[in-house]
């Protein structure tokens, strides 16, 4: 939940609405990451069976128009993950998508996931 406030503070500072909490995203948040750490990968969004962000909100049965993800690796707190992705203009573009309205976040082991839909 701290990552979800380091957010939400951000986003209302941009003039932007808070993201509604989304437990079906947290899941999913928290499946990614700990699929992570245990497989030992970290190459972008894209896991070793092929599947990216949209086919696992998919598949957990996420309904959504627009989906994006944010991930961090070796974060041990939610404010380091929090400034990495400050320090990343396509982790900062979905922080601030007008168009995302709920998030889920996990994390598993210093492995970060927030999932972002409409």
């Amino acid at each position: 939940m701290e990552l979800i406030g380091l957010i939400n503070s951000y986003r209302v500072g941009q003039g932007l609405a808070a993201l509604e909490y989304d437990k079906e995203l947290t899941r999913c948040a928290r499946g990614h990451s700990r699929h992570h750490h245990e497989h030992g990968f970290f190459q972008g969004h894209v896991n070793p069976e092929g599947d990216d962000f949209v086919d696992r909100m998919a598949r957990n049965g996420i309904a959504s128009s627009k989906w994006g993800e944010n991930i961090s690796y070796g974060a041990f707190s939610p404010q380091v993950a929090f400034d990495g992705w400050l320090n990343s203009p396509p982790h900062v573009e979905n922080m601030v998508r007008d168009c995302f309205t709920r998030i889920g976040v996990g994390c598993h082991v210093g492995v970060w996931t927030a999932n972002f839909a409409r």
